[in-house]
């Protein structure tokens, strides 16, 4: 429905806001029911809609932060698929927009929790991905 409404009225810049944001409050419901691939179907289409969004308004610091959100709700589910390297992407670029957010925005306290957080996720991620030093075994003979 709210896809009808918004190319029923494709200048309505509140419900085109509004429509990802919903899709990742319905993405953030199927994954604490644990359904990945609806919650993955959710984020991204909210990310596609951000994307248009942020692409058409590329000075707007709020755009930015959507994306920094839909990337790191899309990489969360593939980590939580086991898919580290798509993951790590997703990561790696909202943290590639939270880099650029800091820049224009020193003074904003929000951000380094943004940064550190996503930091935090992929260097789970790498660490997982390393593989386990082999101890040796100790013969007590």
């Amino acid at each position: 429905m709210a896809d009808r409404l918004t190319k029923a009225d494709p200048d309505n810049a509140g419900w085109h806001s509004n429509l990802p944001v919903a899709y990742i409050k319905v993405g953030d419901v199927l994954l604490a029911q644990g359904n990945l691939v609806e919650a993955l179907k959710s984020y991204r289409k909210g990310l596609a809609i951000t994307e248009r969004l942020a692409k058409a308004d590329p000075d707007n610091p709020s755009r930015k932060r959507d994306l920094v959100a839909s990337y790191g709700r899309v990489g969360l589910v593939f980590a939580r698929q086991g898919e580290a390297t798509l993951a790590l992407d997703g990561f790696s670029q909202g943290r590639a927009i939270v880099a650029q957010l800091e820049e224009q925005f020193p003074d904003d306290a929000q951000l380094p929790n943004q940064l550190a957080a996503l930091n935090a996720e992929i260097a789970k991620l790498k660490q997982a991905a390393k593989p386990e030093i082999a101890q040796p075994e100790h013969a007590a003979r």
